[in-house]
C-alpha cells in the first residue's frame, strides 16, 4: 500500500504540516537553507502521495492545545517541524498523537528523529579537496552563531584536523562576528594562512576590504556554497536531501504506525556536494587523490 500511494498518489492528497515559528507567517522564507529544506520536503512529499503545508504556530490567539485540537481535528498524522528562529529552542506541542520529524539542530527539545547535513563529513571534505590544491596553513573562518546551531560540529572537526598537522601549520579560528577589518589584518599578519576555509561568502568582502582577493593573494572556500554561486568553490550542503529524508522519516512511521517522542530517536546525516570554483588556485603539487577525509 506504501508503494501504491507512492506511485499513484490521490488527487486529494493527505497533508504534512510544515510547523514555523518565526514572528510573522513568511519570514523563514528569508533563509535560503529554510527554503530549500521545504522544496526537498515538498518535493518528496509529493512522490509519496502527501501535501506539505505551511503552518504558522504563532497564529495570534492559537495555543499550543488549540493547535494540537486543530491538527487532530484535520486527521493529521504527521509533521514536519522547521528550524527554529533563535538558533536553539523546543517544542511545546502535545506531539504524541503524531509521526514526527524535524530538519537541522535547532530544535533541542523534546529530541525527535532529525534528518541533517553531515557538517563535519562536509569540514573534511573541503579540507581534503584544497590540501589537493596546494593549500597547507587553511584556516577556519566562522561565526560563532553558524558553529552553535551547527551543534560545534565545524568546530570540532577542524580541531581533529589540527591534531594531524605539525605544530607550525595549526591556526586558530577566526571568529568572523566578532571581526573588524583591524582585527582580521592582525589575525592575517600573525598567523600567515594560504586559504581560508569559511562558513559562508562574507569572507571575500573582508579580503577585499583589506586589498586581497581570492585566489591571486589567498585561497578561499566556503562551507555553505549556494548553487547559484559562481566562481566559489566548496561545499553545496543540499538541503533539499535532507527535507525530503525528513519526510521520509515521518512518513516510515505513519505506515509502521508509530507516534509521539521516540525513545530513542534517529539522526539521518545527508552528504554535502564539493564544488571546485576559481577562489582556489594550484599552488604546489597536492598529496593527490586518497580514501582518507585528511
Amino acid at each position: 500500500m506504501a508503494h501504491l500511494k507512492g506511485v499513484q498518489p490521490s488527487q486529494n492528497l493527505a497533508s504534512i504540516p510544515f510547523l514555523t515559528s518565526h514572528s510573522t507567517p513568511s519570514q523563514w522564507r528569508q533563509y535560503s537553507t529554510f527554503v530549500r529544506y521545504f522544496q526537498g520536503a515538498e518535493s518528496r512529499a509529493d512522490q509519496m502521495g502527501y501535501r506539505l503545508d505551511e503552518i504558522w504556530m504563532r497564529e495570534p490567539g492559537v495555543t499550543a492545545k488549540k493547535l494540537h485540537s486543530i491538527l487532530i481535528n484535520r486527521g493529521i498524522q504527521g509533521l514536519l517541524i522547521g528550524p527554529r528562529p533563535e538558533g536553539m529552542g523546543h517544542i511545546s506541542l502535545n506531539l504524541s498523537t503524531f509521526a514526527v520529524a524535524t530538519v537541522g539542530h535547532s530544535v533541542v527539545r523534546p529530541r525527535i528523529h532529525r534528518a541533517v547535513c553531515h557538517q563535519i563529513e562536509s569540514l573534511r571534505t573541503a579540507l581534503h579537496h584544497m590540501r589537493y590544491w596546494g593549500y597547507r596553513r587553511i584556516a577556519l573562518a566562522i561565526s560563532k552563531m553558524q558553529d552553535r546551531r551547527n551543534e560545534f560540529n565545524w568546530s570540532t572537526a577542524y580541531a581533529g584536523y589540527q591534531l594531524t598537522r605539525p605544530v607550525k601549520d595549526r591556526l586558530p579560528i577566526f571568529y568572523l562576528d566578532e571581526a573588524d577589518s583591524t582585527r582580521f589584518s592582525k589575525w592575517l599578519d600573525r598567523w600567515k594562512p594560504d586559504a581560508i576555509l569559511s562558513g559562508n561568502d562574507a569572507i571575500l568582502e573582508s579580503l577585499s576590504a583589506l586589498g586581497l582577493s581570492a585566489p591571486n593573494d589567498i585561497g578561499v572556500a566556503t562551507l555553505d556554497r549556494s548553487p547559484d554561486e559562481v566562481g566559489l568553490a566548496g561545499i553545496d550542503q543540499q538541503f533539499e536531501v535532507a527535507g525530503a529524508a525528513a519526510i521520509d522519516m515521518i512518513v516510515s512511521q505513519v505506515n509502521r504506525n508509530e507516534h509521539g517522542i521516540p525513545a530513542s530517536p534517529k539522526i539521518v546525516l545527508t552528504q554535502g556536494l564539493w564544488i571546485t570554483g576559481n577562489s582556489l588556485r594550484k599552488v604546489a603539487r597536492g598529496p593527490g587523490p586518497t580514501n582518507t577525509r585528511y
